[in-house]
């Protein structure tokens, strides 16, 4: 189920009910991601900031339905990788379940991952299917991932690993 970006007729208007909305569209099953993902996940950043995402608030997506700069104010390191929010109770959340507010193969494009190709994701174009955020590297790749994303995420998940390697060499 895709959410429609241009309807704005419900937006939650914080992390409790986010949460909410999360679990009830199976955040917590962690569609897309598999297990070795869960085990080793590698996230891109901005080689010049240094910020996961290039500083963008990963639960901006999911609170405002579009994506928000997070603030230096408000940041938050998760295993050497620092991540900024626009407020504090997204920190907070994000702290205490990352892996539900991540995206999905660490903000690269799945599209890309399914065809043996690591290409980062551009946190302005994304889509949220079934409770996790996937981010592409330009419109038409997420325009042709939305055609049949339940394959492309099985060949990117059948990659990732390999993808990790290359990552982290």
């Amino acid at each position: 189920m895709f959410f429609s970006f241009k309807n704005r007729s419900f937006r939650p208007k914080g992390p409790v009910l986010a949460l909410i909305v999360m679990l009830a569209t199976g955040i917590g099953s962690n569609t897309g991601l598999a297990k070795s993902e869960r085990e080793q996940i590698r996230v891109w950043t901005d080689s010049s900031s240094g910020y996961a995402l290039g500083g963008f608030d990963p639960l901006s997506y999911f609170v405002d339905q579009r994506p928000r700069r997070g603030s230096a104010k408000f940041e938050h390191d998760l295993n050497g990788t620092i991540w900024k929010f626009t407020n504090s109770g997204n920190r907070e959340a994000f702290a205490r379940h990352p892996q539900y507010y991540m995206p999905a193969f660490g903000g690269y494009d799945p599209l890309a991952l399914a065809s043996q190709k690591t290409t980062i994701g551009l946190p302005t174009i994304w889509s949220l299917y079934r409770g996790r955020v996937y981010l592409f590297h330009n419109a038409l790749n997420r325009k042709l991932w939305e055609e049949d994303p339940e394959t492309h995420i099985a060949k990117a998940v059948d990659h990732w690993q390999s993808a990790v390697k290359k990552l982290t060499n």
